[in-house]
């Protein structure tokens, strides 16, 4: 039985029936338990810090690169990016490896290095751009792995590509030795790194992490000595540093702690010769090596083998720390996984489709950062070696974070962790099994019920967890959680995510259907669903602490996991300024420009109006309700003017388009449950709309027809919150769709199939669009404006600072714009910060900025006739 109750003596919960329901399409029948639960007491201290929460989960890697370009590689690039924009990491093999780019299991290719019949340098960039394109439009960056060895360079060239299956064939063939000529792999290696340089910009490679090849200690990668390693290495990393001076070098990410040989490699690099420059030491500014468990078959049944993964990782950092020098270099686990091979399959492995893997990573992650803290060790990240393999038949069994499109709940536990925050918080768990005894003996016996806790302003999240081993029935654990430090004053939403049979777990909903080999389009539908991040209940419950105290109760079944999610409100004060704009402004207020003026959420009135002012003056205004027929409110958000002089804009409850004699010829209704906030012209008698909710989906729609003639899903952070979403969607000059994912922390460009093309991180974007430089600029909730290259780079900011020294006080930034003359349009949306609507009219609806920050027009109108009311969207019409 699955439970969540309360001690109604410490705190009070709203509970909805509702709440207390699983949904019927994740329901598993009832099963009886086996024998009773056992008891688990656990406390957080929401306010007693413990340290930093790395994010060390935030690395992913696969043996075949060219997956990432393909219909099911793309879209799972694109969730992995989405767990923290910007800030996640791919690793792949075979990135200079001879081919066609054709994958094959264990293999791929990507032709970059070839000769002509004189033996002169061909390259050729082409599929691997398409690959780190593919990484970085998702919001990844590259781990770079250089290597395999080009078949033109290999000293044993033939055969080179490997004829390997499961369960036989040997993978080390021509790619695996080392080159015929230093000066040609050297030259190789400087011309891909100059390149990516010259693509992506220095700023952004010198983020990605470059090591020189994989496992070169064991007998599969490297056919030849540790010497000839090294040298091979020498050569690759003062390439890449003489491409970029600055590249974030390190290796040798072997096998295993790797023993001898990665205390031979560190002494080489501290202490021998360089082989390419014939000086001393060779750099290293990150160290990687890896870790592997052991699972076994036994007694009909899959045992896990935690206790081998962390012992390599203790061995691994005890390495380290050996050498003075280097004991506080960051450390990757280049590879860590419950087992060896990916692309394998077989008995043992049985537990990859299920909340097992899940349960497992979440017990591995917690206890890693816990081991290097002990031993001392810097430890920046641990790289999951899983991924996808394209076109195989539905969960067939290989370590992936998907199948056939599909996600496993593994991915959920690394979308919980992705969901906490950075600061550790006093978390202790009766039914935790201790560190010493995990590393050394696994958890072979009582079950591993554990936790771990993080805060951040307005939130708590507890993640726990109930492990065992062995992949056998057992009861639940009867948790019993007691949570401190919880705010006094502030109303706080609980929300509980779940990982187990009957949430996120595609796998088993797709044995409940019968496990099919081939799911109709309604079960492949449902089965996307039920591999989403699951709630136990759709609504939050909320939490009164009057002591700051909750004590709670639920079951955690064997296998599962759970992030309990704390939200309340934290109070953003205006930006620090005796007054909220100077009493004489730049500019000539409402004379200095003819423009269009809408604005959202004026609760003053019981009318949104847009405006058009012309010479100083209102010479059009039109109005619709706050509330609409249905009593939903209102809301003018996205507005154009267009040449013949009607006004395409998104009222939240829809879309319309209003002329100049105020006729509505054209109007859409968002169904119940959705929101329209973006509204754009999309060419002759055609809109584009962007529709929030679950799913949200961009459209264009003919307004003479009234069909859609284009329709796709645009990602969301958050399924269940349609109001969150989106404002801003803009079609840019290239005919690419160019959306800032408010909810997502994410500016992302599609291209008309719904296929994302480029991003980049920005904190809660507004607004977005693509300039005639070629640049993107971009608004965001935070108060700023910022200008990006299309590598991603920062190369122009405007926020509360540079507004508080001319004495203006900057709050959301809405609706932006670039005029010919290289200023900036800017509104000033106030509602958010300012409670009291008696101090708006104090505030500055709208600047205009020179590139050099100056404001040279500051918008202040809130009385009649011209009560222009809160800044959404400024259309400047004067051309200048």
């Amino acid at each position: 039985m699955r439970r969540l109750a309360l001690n109604s003596a410490a705190v009070t919960l709203l509970l909805t029936a509702q709440a207390l329901v699983v949904p019927s399409a994740l329901a598993a029948p009832a099963e009886a338990p086996l024998t009773a639960s056992f008891p688990v007491q656990i406390s957080v201290e929401a306010n007693r810090s413990i340290g930093e929460f790395k994010p060390i989960w935030r690395f992913f890697g696969a043996d075949e690169p060219n997956y990432a370009t393909m219909k099911d590689g793309q879209r799972l690039m694109e969730e992995i990016g989405a767990l923290r924009p910007g800030a996640v990491y791919f690793r792949a093999h075979n990135l200079l490896t001879s081919g066609d780019g054709t994958p094959a299991l264990k293999w791929g290719s990507t032709n970059a290095y070839t000769e002509d019949a004189l033996g002169r340098p061909v390259y050729d960039w082409t599929i691997l751009d398409r690959i780190f394109d593919t990484y970085l439009a998702s919001g990844v960056r590259p781990y770079v792995e250089v290597g395999f060895m080009p078949e033109a360079l290999s000293v044993r060239p033939r055969p080179y590509q490997h004829q390997w299956r499961p369960g036989h064939g040997d993978i080390g063939t021509g790619w695996a030795y080392p080159p015929t000529d230093y000066g040609k792999w050297s030259e190789l290696v400087y011309q891909w790194a100059k390149h990516c340089v010259e693509r992506y910009g220095e700023a952004e490679v010198s983020q990605w992490y470059w090591e020189t090849w994989n496992e070169a200690n064991g007998s599969s990668y490297w056919h030849a000595s540790p010497e000839e390693f090294y040298k091979r290495h020498d050569y690759a990393v003062t390439a890449i540093r003489r491409a970029l001076p600055s590249a974030r070098v390190g290796g040798p990410d072997c096998a295993g702690s790797g023993g001898p040989f990665m205390v031979h490699f560190l002494d080489h690099c501290l202490n021998g010769t360089n082989y390419a420059t014939g000086r001393h030491g060779t750099p290293v500014d990150f160290i990687a090596f890896h870790a592997k468990g052991r699972p076994e078959y036994v007694d009909k049944h899959v045992r896990m083998g935690i206790a081998a993964q962390l012992k390599d990782m203790e061995q691994g950092f005890d390495l380290v720390a050996a050498v003075p020098q280097l004991k506080d270099k960051p450390i990757v686990i280049g590879e860590s996984d419950p087992d060896g091979c990916a692309a394998c399959v077989g008995p043992q492995l049985g537990y990859r489709p299920s909340s097992l893997y899940a349960s497992y990573t979440t017990a591995c992650l917690a206890r890693e950062q816990d081991l290097a803290d002990l031993r001392g060790a810097n430890l920046e990240g641990a790289l999951t070696w899983a991924f996808e393999f394209e076109d195989q038949p539905f969960f067939a069994g290989q370590r992936v974070l998907a199948s056939a499109g599909i996600d496993l709940p593994v991915l959920n536990a690394f979308r919980m962790f992705s969901r906490m925050d950075h600061t550790r918080v006093q978390a202790i768990s009766s039914g935790q099994v201790a560190l010493a005894e995990i590393v050394e003996r696994g958890v072979r016996e009582r079950p591993d019920v554990g936790v771990v806790a993080t805060t951040g302003p307005g939130r708590l999240d507890i993640l726990v967890w109930h492990y065992h081993d062995d992949d056998v029935p057992g009861p639940d654990a009867d948790v019993e959680l007691r949570v401190g430090g919880l705010p006094t004053s502030a109303a706080v939403q609980l929300r509980h995510f779940r990982i187990d049979e009957d949430h996120s777990n595609a796998f088993a909903a797709w044995r409940r259907m019968g496990s099919p080999s081939a799911p109709d389009a309604a079960q492949y539908a449902a089965l996307r669903r039920a591999g989403e991040l699951t709630p136990l209940a759709e609504a939050s419950i909320a939490v009164t602490a009057p002591d700051g105290k909750a004590n709670l109760h639920f079951a955690l079944p064997r296998q599962a996991v759970s992030l309990l999610e704390f939200r309340w409100p934290v109070a953003v004060s205006a930006p620090p300024a005796p007054v909220l704009a100077p009493a004489v402004l730049p500019g000539r207020g409402l004379e200095d420009h003819d423009f269009f003026y809408a604005g959202e959420w004026d609760t003053r009135r019981p009318v949104q109006t847009m405006f058009i002012v012309r010479q100083g003056s209102v010479a059009w205004r039109y109005s619709i309700p706050n509330d609409d027929s249905r009593g939903v409110l209102q809301e003018l958000d996205d507005a154009t003017l267009l040449p013949d002089g009607n006004i395409v804009f998104a009222r939240k409850t829809g879309a319309g388009i209003v002329t100049p004699d105020k006729k509505i010829t054209w109007s859409y209704d968002a169904p119940p449950g959705f929101e329209v906030h973006v509204a754009q012209p999309a060419g002759a008698d055609r809109v584009m709309i962007v529709q929030n909710g679950n799913p949200a989906t961009l459209r264009i729609i003919n307004t003479a027809t009234g069909i859609t003639e284009k329709i796709f899903e645009l990602p969301v952070g958050n399924p269940k919150s349609a109001h969150g979403q989106f404002r801003s969607v803009r079609i840019t000059p290239a005919g690419t769709f160019l959306a800032a994912h408010m909810d997502a922390d994410l500016v992302a460009e599609y291209d008309g199939t719904g296929r994302r093309l480029w991003s980049l991180a920005v904190p809660s974007p507004w607004a977005a669009l693509r300039l005639t430089n070629g640049n993107t600029l971009v608004s965001s909730n935070h108060a700023f404006v910022r200008e990006y290259d299309r590598h991603g780079s920062q190369v122009w900011e405007y926020d509360q600072k540079d507004a508080a020294a001319a004495g203006v006080a900057l709050f959301v930034c809405q609706g932006i714009s670039r005029l010919p003359d290289g200023n900036t349009i800017i509104t000033n949306w106030c509602p958010g910060q300012l409670k009291d609507r008696g101090r708006w009219p104090s505030s500055v609806q709208a600047l205009e900025v020179t590139p050099d920050k100056r404001i040279i027009w500051a918008l202040r109108s809130w009385t009649q006739p011209a009560d222009l009311g809160p800044a959404t969207t400024v259309q400047i019409l004067d051309g200048k």
